[in-house]
């Protein structure tokens, strides 16, 4: 498909696999058609758009007569020049050697023929130049660009010099050829043969000619074509797009580099630095490299800024480039330059066998005379691009020079030198607001000190939050803070970390670079290599999401998924803002339109306010109401309510400051009474409000200041709107209709807008010249202003949120619909090399353009990449709007792929409930529903048949499902892995069961995974857990082989963490020290945060089941501590309820009643009916020991009934304290009945779990010596003293030699 890219001997050579001789001899031929630009210009006048489209069909019929001659010839075309080619013809190449020159005498009488019977309606002619001898044959660029092919030597010198003096109609032939040719060259007679230096014009050749034509091409890879095709439309070319010609304005430049000797042997390494130099420079400002030839004077570079890709900008950006390229050639290199601007024809040019796209037109040749008229190191520039470009750069003026091709001499301009950027309007002052800027400053002194400080500026739109915020970071700055400041946008809201892209990308210093993919990598990869080496580089990937980096995943990266990439985005983002600021120094850092921040955003905000020193945090915010608080996590929401948190609440101005503002309004000192009084009335002391009925009563010419403010008529009964709306829509009004349309089309933007997304959403008939000019008065007119808080190039924003609302209320809906489109059409061709991070902006504009497919295309990718980066509320609300949106249509499948993601989220949110019902629905379609009743009992039995046919017949069952069914299945798996652990957590041992041996038995359908591991390790834990050792052995061994089998870090932990489940529940507390350490470690690795609090979990209670108090302490502090935000409410269960138990046991009562008070409320939000027993056991225990008996009775109550409820089957050898301690409350109390009840459960738990064994020795012993019979509880305690030893439990084993030291 990028064959035709290639000259047809380096295609050979390619698919052959050996390179062509840097040297060769043969025949350089040069094919110039005339009159294209005529007919171009008669035919765009003539048709239009459509003309253009004529304009390539005609070319295309040309270019392909002529290369029907040169292929039969073996010649190649090495590359075109816009409407001319440069050919090679080697005398090693097909046919006889030595004939190169004869071929292509022969070539170029036959494309003069072969032109002449095309029989165009529009004439077109040709002139041919053609030179031997030996050449230099060079392959240079870079391959992420493109790759160039070039010859270099004499002939091409005399090549070039022919084709100057040829006439249209001829074939000029130099010295060498005519002299290889001999007798059989007729050339013209003498008068008129001989053009100078030899060169002659041929008008035949004597005696016979066979051609001797290329074979069948080969056809080539797209791994190794592909780089022979320009970077931007490769894509475009694989699809089978047809590029037709289309006429544009764009920014040819040409530069001349001289400098490289091509005689020398370096030469081929010299030009390929050069070239990839230059691509890579004009790359970086969004041009590219489209040509090369080598002359006579030097190398030249022809370079395109606006073709394939168009920037609003773009003579900005040529200009830029250009001033790089003439400043800082590679060593040894002069360049001089041209740039110009106009209409150009731009598409494929060539035909079917050989073509290249190409950007051609007068434009190109003014871009060539202004190169040769600059200096060395200069560049030279039109009326035209200096007009576009004044404002970034200076010129200083060449007068009006004649150039050839032009009937009147064009005024040029050489560039000087770039000019100071454009700053943003200096920071008002907030009228009114002294109390509340006084009180910010109070903040800034503190945190100078070493303090640590949330702020709140809260307030409606227009109250001036904003002007008040952005005063408090002028003075923050003046006094040595570092800021960085992020902004949430409401089309983005639910996009994870979105809010703090513009801090970012501050952070990295990568403004200019956004655009330079290759740039901003090299950029961003090595200030992250500066701070933190290779430990913060390895996780750069995680920043795809956020900059357009391309990142392939790193050895540390690859394995995480779901939020373990978002724990791990969330300490990578915090340790870049602290890298923000010099040490020491005091940070500010921003949030800007917090209500309409991510919960990931969010989540960063709060770790800064929890962790980082000398902190002032500012988040600006207009009042949360419900919607907005559902979305923001309930940590952040305390964060935000906490008394230590200050909070400036922003109203409306007393009549004073409303006096003042509009004063400052209207540039005046005096106000009269009389305006004031209206105005306060009007606006009830609205800010906003105040100063745009003030400008409105002064551009209506009611109010006149010169020197005096007056009035000039009365204002009562004056025709002015009475509300915010009305106001705007009346400075609207006052916008010319072009710059209406504008406004309109920045409104579907949103608040924060690009000129070039504006631009290249206005209609057809507006003329897009005009934005800056629109631009320009609605900044006069103070609805927009250059955007402060936004990172991308050439961006505005409305002053007011209510501006940008307004605005868009003013567009029909059909006018919206098609807005939306284009500008969704607009973003997926503006990213499509990676649309990852432009889901949330694709579905909103395509949900707004009521194009349901799409939208929901876009939300159910934004769903998973949510899922993935750990914004799990954002997850469910994307997947909520795309069911919403696809109503009943939904395919089945898809919507249980949904609902997989949905119950991942669920469950990392805390919300047990709404996971389960996920994956149920999920699991129904994807597998089939989970049984209940009477029927679950069969399910499970008919999955072990089914286990115990796949190990008899393996090859029947194992890796057999199709590829269609794979995915299905495996997530299914995953869904079962779920549901199995879900189940398990909430007491139901038949739902767990069953899920748990349907996972395997459906996860080896699939063949080897890391889900596979899990499953196996799964079954062993349950076949342990009811005495089934063999079998619980078995399905370890399976998978530790076949973890070792895959070999992932992932897998490895997964095993060792599953085996320790088993060891805890029979009391092998050593092992599962070592298991879990080394779990712990590759989870910490990975930063896998939730896996490494499920083992911290682990370890801590079987630390302190074995009696090892103080590292229990320790790992279950460090469980606590490693929480992030409010979602893993499993992990805080067990470190708050077993922190509990430790103190507890020391008899701290206050503390062990305050930590599982802590994890009662937790199970009072999300019941997990496992985690209920103990921690109501433990609970009630210590409010007995606190003389709380009523409270006590009721809580020992509520427990026995939770193990009632298990009807004899205790789902968990965690569950053990719960037993204990209901057994030790009744018999302290002295009920007798309930205390025999209590001893039988826990000789049931024992039975289940050997680790019960020492707790049901005491128990039984106590009550045996109760009623008088103490040998039997001696030989209870004795017994229990056994187990105690064997199973390394030093509490118990105390305890149990004190009793027997009574007997």
């Amino acid at each position: 498909m990028f064959d035709a890219h290639i000259p047809m001997d380096r295609r050979f050579a390619l698919a052959a696999g050996v390179p062509l001789p840097d040297r060769a001899d043969g025949a350089a031929l040069f094919a110039d058609i005339s009159g294209f630009t005529g007919l171009m210009e008669r035919q765009v006048e003539r048709a239009g758009r459509q003309g253009a489209e004529e304009v390539a069909r005609i070319l295309s019929r040309v270019f392909d007569a002529l290369l029907r001659e040169l292929h039969r010839c073996g010649g190649s075309v090495i590359g075109f020049a816009g409407d001319a080619m440069t050919c090679w013809l080697d005398d090693a190449g097909p046919g006889p050697e030595g004939l190169a020159a004869l071929r292509a005498s022969h070539v170029g009488l036959a494309m003069q023929r072969a032109l002449a019977e095309l029989a165009l309606e529009e004439p077109l002619e040709l002139k041919v130049s053609i030179a031997s001898g030996q050449v230099r044959r060079f392959l240079v660029g870079d391959p992420e660009h493109l790759r160039l092919d070039a010859l270099a030597g004499a002939p091409l010198e005399r090549m070039a010099a022919g084709d100057d003096v040829a006439r249209p109609g001829d074939v000029v032939i130099d010295r060498e050829t005519r002299e290889r040719l001999g007798e059989r060259a007729r050339i013209e007679a003498p008068g008129r043969a001989e053009q100078g230096e030899g060169r002659a014009r041929l008008v035949g050749l004597e005696g016979s000619f066979v051609a001797t034509p290329w074979g069948a091409p080969p056809r080539l890879t797209e791994s190794v074509a592909a780089p022979f095709v320009r970077a931007g439309l490769r894509e475009h070319v694989a699809m089978d797009r047809a590029l037709l010609g289309d006429l544009r304005l764009a920014c040819p430049v040409f530069c001349r580099a001289d400098g490289i000797r091509y005689e020398d042997e370096g030469a081929g390494e010299e030009l390929d630095a050069l070239v990839r130099w230059a691509q890579s420079t004009a790359a970086s400002f969004g041009g590219s490299v489209h040509e090369l030839t080598i002359g006579d004077k030097g190398t030249y570079l022809y370079l395109v800024f606006g073709a394939p890709t168009s920037f609003p900008d773009d003579p900005r950006r040529a200009v830029a480039a250009a001033a790089v390229l003439a400043a800082s050639p590679p060593p040894g290199v002069q360049t001089q330059l041209g740039v110009s601007r106009g209409r150009v024809y731009a598409g494929i040019c060539g035909g079917e066998s050989r073509h290249s796209y190409a950007v051609m037109g007068a434009e190109v040749n003014v871009a060539a005379r202004l190169m040769s008229r600059a200096a060395p190191g200069r560049v030279v520039v039109t009326e035209r691009v200096r007009a576009h470009t004044a404002g970034t750069h200076r010129y200083s003026p060449l007068g009006e020079v004649p150039l050839r091709g032009h009937a009147r001499p064009l005024p040029l301009h050489r560039l000087e030198g770039e000019r100071e950027p454009r700053r943003a309007t200096e920071v008002e002052r907030p009228v009114g607001r002294a109390a509340e800027l006084e009180r910010a400053h109070g903040l800034i002194d503190q945190v100078g000190l070493g303090a640590r400080r949330v702020c709140v500026i809260e307030g409606e739109p227009g109250v001036g939050k904003s002007l008040l915020a952005n005063a408090v970071v002028r003075d923050a700055v003046e006094r040595g803070f570092a800021p960085v400041v992020g902004a949430a946008e409401s089309v983005t809201m639910s996009t994870a970390w979105r809010a703090w892209r513009p801090a970012l990308i501050e952070i990295f210093e990568v403004r200019d670079v956004l655009r330079d993919r290759g740039a901003l990598r090299g950029r961003v990869l090595e200030r992250m290599d500066r701070w933190g080496g290779e430990a913060l580089t390895a996780r750069a990937p995680l920043l795809n999401a956020l900059l357009p980096l391309g990142l392939e995943d790193t050895e540390l990266t690859r394995y995480m998924s779901e939020g373990v990439r978002g724990d791990n985005t969330l300490e990578l983002l915090l340790q870049l803002v602290e890298a923000r600021r010099a040490r020491e120094q005091p940070l500010l850092l921003v949030l800007d339109d917090a209500h309409w921040a991510d919960a990931s955003s969010w989540r960063l905000l709060e770790r800064c306010a929890d962790e980082l020193e000398r902190a002032l945090i500012l988040v600006i915010t207009r009042p949360l109401d419900a919607r907005d608080r559902a979305m923001i996590p309930g940590s952040c929401l305390e964060l935000l309510a906490d008394p230590s948190t200050a909070r400036i609440s922003l109203g409306s101005l007393d009549g004073d400051a409303g006096r003042r503002l509009i004063g400052q309004t209207l540039g005046a000192s005096d106000v009269p009474d009389e305006l004031v009084r209206y105005v306060e009335a009007q606006t009830q002391g609205h800010p906003f409000f105040t100063v745009e009925l003030t400008r409105a009563l002064r551009d209506a010419g009611l109010v006149k200041v010169n020197g005096v403010t007056r009035l000039s008529g009365p204002l009562e009964g004056a025709d002015f709107p009475d509300s915010i709306e009305g106001v705007i829509t009346s400075r609207i009004d006052r916008l010319a209709p072009a710059h209406q349309q504008v406004i309109k089309v920045a409104a579907v933007v949103g608040r924060r807008f690009e000129v070039q997304v504006v631009e290249a959403a206005l209609p057809d008939g507006t003329a897009r010249a005009s934005s800056a000019e629109a631009l320009a008065r609605m900044e006069e007119l103070q609805l927009t202003h250059p955007s402060r808080a936004t990172s991308e190039d050439e961006a505005w924003e409305f002053r007011q949120v209510i501006t940008q609302q307004v605005a868009y209320e003013r567009l029909l809906f059909a006018q919206r619909r098609d807005l939306h489109r284009t500008l969704a059409r607009f973003y997926e061709a503006r990213h499509a090399e990676d649309l990852s991070g432009q889901y949330a902006l694709l579905a909103h504009h395509y949900e707004r353009a009521e194009d349901a497919q799409r939208a929901v295309d876009y939300l159910e990718r934004a769903g998973h990449q949510a899922l993935e980066l750990g914004a799990f509320r954002e997850c469910v609300r994307f997947f909520e709007r795309a069911e919403a949106l696809a109503g009943g249509g939904l395919d089945r499948r898809r919507y249980a792929r949904w609902q997989f993601s949905v119950s991942r989220a669920w469950y990392r949110m805390g919300d047990l409930r709404e996971s389960r019902e996920a994956a149920e629905r999920a699991v129904a379609i994807l597998d089939r529903p989970i049984p209940s009743g009477a029927r679950l009992v069969a399910a499970i039995a008919e999955e072990f048949a089914r286990q115990v046919r796949h190990r008899w017949l393996p090859a029947s069952y194992y890796d057999t499902a199709s590829d269609e069914e794979r995915e299905d299945l495996r997530n299914a798996v995953r869904l079962y892995m779920n549901l199995s652990e879900v189940y398990y957590l909430a007491s139901l041992p038949g739902p767990s069961l069953y899920s748990a041996v349907r996972l395997v038995n459906v996860a080896e359908l699939t063949g080897p995974s890391e889900v596979l591991v899990e499953a196996y390790g799964v079954v062993s834990i349950i076949a342990g857990l009811v005495g089934r050792h063999g079998w619980a052995d078995l399905y370890a061994r399976r998978a530790r082989e076949l973890a070792e089998h895959i070999d992932t870090p992932t897998a490895r932990a997964s095993i060792r963490h599953q085996s320790s489940l088993y060891h805890a529940a029979i009391g092998a507390f050593d092992r599962v020290r070592e298991d879990e350490r080394e779990a712990s470690a590759i989870y910490r690795r990975l930063g896998d945060l939730g896996r490494l609090r499920d083992a911290l979990g682990l370890l801590g209670t079987s630390e302190y089941l074995a009696g090892r108090d103080d590292e229990a302490r320790r790992v279950l502090t460090e469980l606590l501590e490693t929480q992030r935000g409010d979602e893993a409410f499993v992990q805080k269960i067990w470190g708050a309820g077993w922190l509990g138990a430790l103190a507890l046991r020391r008899g701290e009562l206050a503390e062990a009643e305050q930590f599982l008070k802590q994890s009662v409320k937790l199970l009072d939000s999300n019941t997990v009916g496992l985690m209920e027993i103990p921690v109501l056991g433990m609970l009630a225990l210590t409010a007995h020991r606190l003389g709380e008996d009523g409270e006590a009775r009721e809580l020992a109550a509520r427990t026995l009934g939770l193990i009632d409820a298990t009807k004899g089957r205790p789902s968990g050898h965690i569950a053990l304290d719960g037993y204990a301690a209901i057994a030790e409350l009744y018999r302290t109390w002295g009920e007798v009945e309930k205390a025999a009840h209590a001893a039988k459960l826990l000789r049931v738990f024992a039975k289940a779990f050997p680790i019960g064994e020492p707790a049901e020795a005491i128990h039984s012993g106590l009550l045996a010596r109760r009623a008088g019979r103490k040998r039997a509880a001696k030989k209870a305690w004795t017994r229990g003293l056994r187990a105690a030893e064997r199973l390394g439990m030093a509490h118990e084993r105390a305890e149990l030699e004190r009793l027997l030291s009574e007997v």
